[in-house]
């Protein structure tokens, strides 16, 4: 199947063949592929952040603070679950971060555009 509609291909393929501009870019499976280009990281909420923080920082975890306030945890939801009980900190949410097939296709691609469409001034993606 030749397709542009990735939320098609999507729900139809388990196998990825990608050119761009005449290049092979990736030749894989659809959870690999979507793996390779997934933003690595855990959202979590709660009541808690800067306790929670210092209990991830004390195991070495990375955590970078989000605007809508909850914070973006660089570990797998099973340790943070873990580090949670531990310390009995209270949470909210935990949700692995994950991207669509379009969201992946567009970062292996960006480079391998021949046109790109431009968002008019002041417009966020």
């Amino acid at each position: 199947m030749s397709s542009h509609l990735m939320s098609e291909a999507a729900l139809t393929v388990d196998h990825l063949v990608i050119i761009g501009r005449g290049r092979l870019l990736a030749d894989t499976g659809m959870t690999a592929f979507i793996d390779r280009y997934m933003e690595v990281g855990v959202r979590v909420r709660t009541p808690e952040p800067r306790r929670l923080r210092d209990v991830l920082a004390g195991a070495g975890i990375a955590v970078t603070d989000c605007s809508d306030g909850s914070l973006k945890v660089a570990a797998a939801a099973e340790r943070i679950g873990e580090l949670v009980a531990a310390h009995a900190v209270t949470v909210h949410e935990v949700t692995r971060k994950t991207v669509s097939l379009e969201e992946a296709f567009m970062r292996l691609t960006a480079d391998a555009v021949e046109y790109r469409a431009e968002l008019p001034a002041g417009v966020r993606r």
